[in-house]
């Protein structure tokens, strides 16, 4: 299966819960072992997933809220001895909105929808879609 921004790599997709208004997927993307981060070495093994998911809000399809729990591969550096997350593309770290839902978003936008409604549309606080919005449009 493949996914916008986890382009090249395959997923492991779960449908964990779907109600009137929520769809929640759960994702654990099947990488090639990278680099370690801290010291360059491909003497690195994989080391499980991480034990808590990171939840990540998706462009919603219609007005179902899609929500992807993400699951990132952990792997462990057998020359510096460190442990590492691999994050995938597309999701930037410590984020929790996917690039597609930013897209859609930022096209809510230029649609002259309202900050109010896209926040609402979206479940995205307003003052978060303000500033990304901000963000994209200054790039």
């Amino acid at each position: 299966m493949k996914a916008h921004g986890l382009d090249d790599c395959d997923l492991l997709v779960e449908l964990c819960s779907v109600d009137e208004y929520q769809i929640l997927l759960a994702v654990m993307p099947k990488l090639d072992l990278p680099l370690c981060k801290y010291c360059n070495s491909s003497n690195v093994k994989r080391h499980g997933y991480t034990t808590q998911p990171r939840r990540v809000a998706h462009a919603p399809i219609g007005a179902i809220r899609v929500q992807i729990d993400l699951y990132s591969p952990r792997i462990h550096c057998r020359n510096c001895d460190k442990f590492s997350c691999v994050e995938p593309h597309g999701i930037p770290p410590r984020r929790h909105q996917s690039k597609d839902l930013l897209d859609y978003q930022l096209e809510m936008y230029k649609s002259r929808e309202t900050y109010a409604g896209i926040a609402f549309a979206t479940s995205v606080p307003q003052s978060t879609t303000a500033r990304r919005i901000k963000e994209r449009i200054d790039q």
